[in-house]
Parts: structure tokens; C-alpha cells; sequence
């Protein structure tokens, strides 16, 4: 039961207006779709007709043509000025075709109907004057959605293209930091080339102090490890000139005296520049 009722529920009724100053005519309309699914509503004038639409929804108004105070080409007009979704149709009896022009130029009516009328044209009009109105709120509907889902993507492409510069930033600043480690590895490794030539260096030496017999042997194979190696950490036995602006200089005469016997004295200075 309860489910009937939700069903029931989610089929909106389309609501009629019928308006003429004659009692059998409307009672007559009511009549006619009494078996549809219509909600109606009944008025007697135009001026009722306006009271009735500005206190519910109206989706179809059928007015008479011949009215007192207010004619049915000046009601439609009204009802088109406050109420344009709604759909208008003329019945007229008469032949009046200034007043049919009227009705189409002010009221902008959906379409007209003579008196008296064939029950079944009548319904079928009715019937097709709201399924253009459905179509009509379905496509404006649509237009809606697409109109906001538009937005929306632009709006995510703006977005988009934002995080892509934010991240090409990023990127950006990353091989920077990149490419400056690299030079400071590079650094390092070069730092550390040095240290190992001038430790081996300092094996030599300390290789040449345990052997040597005496100090000119010493002075000899020092000397001579120094200038294979190129003069790695010469200054950190005290081989550099005290201003340490001029080439470096043994301070002592070093006697070169070769041990295949050949006696040749040594040069007053070793240059180690």
C-alpha cells in the first residue's frame, strides 16, 4: 500500500484552468476530463481566472473568447505577461477573426478552438499542448545541467592548468636541489681523490722513514716520492717557503748520490714547483 502511494506520489498531475462566463460550458469541460489525470480548476471571468493562477501552478488555461469586463484575448495576455510557461487556448463561437488575431499577437496562444467543439479533437489538443510543454521543460532542464556540468569543467580546467604550473614549480625547485648535489657530490668526490693521493703520499714517506739508513737516503726517496706523486701535501711536513708565495723549495742541499755508484753532487735546491 505504502509503496502504491509513493508511485502515486511521483506522477505529477498536469493542472487545467478552464475560465467562461457561461456555467454549462465549464461544467461541460469538467465533464470531458473528468477520467483523465487532470487536476481543474474552474473560474467564471478573467479576473477570477488571474486570482486562481497567481494561487496555484497552472500548466494549461482554456478561455472563453467573449467575456464581460474582460474579454478572453485581454485575460491571456495578462496570463502571458505573469505566467509565460503557461499554455493558452481560445475558444470562440464566433467568427470574429480580428479577435483571433488579437489573441495570437497578445496572449500568444498555443492554439484556438471553435464552439461547439469535438469532444475528442479537444482532449487530443489538450493531450499534445502539455506533451510539447513536458518536452519543452525537459529540453530547458537539460540545457540547464549541461549549461552547469560546462562550468563545472571549466572551472576544473582552470584548476587543472594551475596544478600543472604548481607542479611544474615543484619539479622545477627539485632538480635544482638535484643539480646543486650533484656539484656538491662532484665536490666531494674530487676532495676525496686528493686525500687518498696525499694519503698515499704519507704511506710513502712513512715507508721511506722506516727504511732509510740514513738522512740523505731519506731526502733522496722523499724527494723523489714527492715529485712522482705531484707535490701532495708538500705543506703539511714544512716543505713550503714560510710566506708561502714562492715556489716550494727544499730547505736543505740534498746529495743525489744515485745507488748505481754515480757521484754526481746534488743541485743547491730542489724545486718542487
Amino acid at each position: 500500500m505504502d509503496t502504491e502511494l509513493v508511485l502515486t506520489n511521483k506522477i505529477k498531475s498536469s493542472v487545467l484552468l478552464f475560465v467562461d462566463d457561461e456555467p454549462n460550458v465549464l461544467k461541460a469541460l469538467r465533464r470531458l476530463f473528468h477520467n483523465e489525470n487532470y487536476e481543474i480548476y474552474l473560474a467564471s471571468s478573467g479576473i477570477e481566472g488571474l486570482e486562481l493562477l497567481g494561487q496555484h501552478a497552472v500548466d494549461l488555461i482554456i478561455s472563453d473568447m467573449r467575456m464581460p469586463v474582460m474579454s478572453g484575448a485581454e485575460f491571456l495576455a495578462r496570463a502571458f505577461d505573469l505566467w509565460p510557461e503557461t499554455i493558452r487556448i481560445l475558444l470562440t463561437g464566433y467568427a470574429d477573426l480580428q479577435s483571433i488575431i488579437d489573441a495570437i499577437n497578445r496572449g500568444r496562444i498555443f492554439c484556438y478552438c471553435d464552439k461547439p467543439w469535438n469532444d475528442e479533437e479537444l482532449k487530443l489538443l489538450v493531450r499534445n499542448a502539455l506533451e510539447q510543454k513536458r518536452l519543452r521543460e525537459e529540453r530547458e532542464r537539460l540545457s540547464t545541467i549541461i549549461r552547469r556540468q560546462n562550468d563545472e569543467l571549466k572551472t576544473l580546467n582552470e584548476h587543472l592548468e594551475e596544478r600543472v604550473e604548481e607542479r611544474t614549480a615543484q619539479l622545477g625547485n627539485i632538480l635544482k636541489q638535484l643539480d646543486q648535489a650533484n656539484t656538491a657530490l662532484i665536490s666531494r668526490q674530487e676532495q676525496l681523490r686528493r686525500l687518498n693521493a696525499a694519503y698515499a703520499v704519507l704511506i710513502h714517506c712513512n715507508h721511506t722513514l722506516i727504511h732509510a739508513k740514513n738522512e740523505d737516503d731519506f731526502l733522496f726517496d722523499f724527494c723523489r716520492s714527492i715529485v712522482t706523486t705531484g707535490n701532495y701535501l708538500a705543506s703539511w711536513i714544512d716543505l713550503l717557503d714560510e710566506d708561502r708565495n714562492s715556489p716550494t723549495q727544499l730547505r736543505a742541499k740534498v746529495s743525489f748520490q744515485a745507488r748505481d755508484g754515480n757521484n754526481t753532487p746534488a743541485p743547491a735546491n730542489f724545486n718542487l714547483g
